[in-house]
């Protein structure tokens, strides 16, 4: 059997060569556009999401999900909370609490607790920490993780009024009255975790100072002596955000000295 071998003339040849090369180089143009621009569109996005201030950062991404507004401000009837461990003493355990989130700004995060009438229990100026999450593990969504570390100042309850849901205040105020009702009774002293004597009782008492809340009728200073503000000051904050659909959680870290400028976030290991 005979092999015929067909050999192009040099004119085809190099028509075929250049069309390769054109081929060639636009696929390689393409491709190295392409790259450059997805670099580029990252680098943009982890500019936008991490930023040099964590707070704003944290009040922006919650604005977008609707817990606050552009000031800060937690939105009517969003149940909007993080976590607070405050040092204990010696052979005491920390005081784990979770407080309503009220509003954010680049001074801080501001909440609110009921009025305490020891010292020992204040959390002003202790060491703290912090825990926020918020989000969903599930394909298609994400979920971010914030820690902090610092310590808190006492605020004006003035300030925070107007964005702290009605069934805080009425709760709070109601539980003081149950708490003096109770000494009143007994001639003792009751500040943590007091005992409902009366559910019934207690619940009567809930719908009263609701009622005189909405009429005006309760004073500044009955709301000052239930109600105490405090915002949370951070010297460290992490944020770590992912899903099922990412390829790994990403974790930010930015600090600080006493309250002052924040320094360059740092993209830590995710463990």
């Amino acid at each position: 059997m005979m092999m015929m071998i067909v050999r192009a003339s040099p004119t085809k040849a190099k028509i075929a060569l250049n069309q390769t090369q054109k081929i060639l180089c636009a696929y390689y143009s393409s491709s190295s556009s392409s790259t450059s621009s997805i670099t580029i569109s990252r680098n943009a996005h982890t500019m936008i999401k991490v930023g040099s201030d964590p707070l704003e950062l944290l009040r922006s991404t919650s604005e977008k999900r609707d817990f606050c507004g552009a000031d800060g401000k937690r939105r009517p009837g969003v149940h909007w909370i993080f976590g607070m461990s405050t040092t204990g003493g010696d052979d005491v355990a920390p005081n784990l609490r979770t407080v309503g989130l009220q509003r954010i700004t680049e001074h801080g995060i501001d909440y609110v607790t009921r009025t305490h009438s020891s010292s020992t229990s204040s959390i002003s100026e202790l060491p703290s920490s912090i825990l926020y999450t918020v989000g969903k593990y599930s394909p298609g969504e994400s979920i971010e993780q914030w820690r902090g570390e610092g310590y808190s100042e006492p605020l004006d309850l003035g300030e925070l009024l107007d964005c702290i849901p009605h069934y805080t205040i009425v709760e709070m105020i109601a539980s003081r009255r149950g708490r003096l009702e109770l000494k009143e009774k007994d001639q003792e002293e009751h500040d943590e975790r007091t005992i409902i004597d009366r559910r019934t009782h207690f619940m009567e008492l809930v719908q009263k100072t609701r009622i005189e809340l909405e009429n005006g009728d309760i004073t500044h200073d009955e709301m000052s002596q239930s109600i105490a503000a405090y915002r949370y000051i951070p010297n460290r904050m992490e944020r770590m955000i992912g899903g099922p659909d990412h390829i790994m959680w990403d974790r930010w870290e930015w600090n600080r000295e006493n309250g002052g400028e924040w320094l360059e976030p740092r993209h830590l290991l995710p463990y």
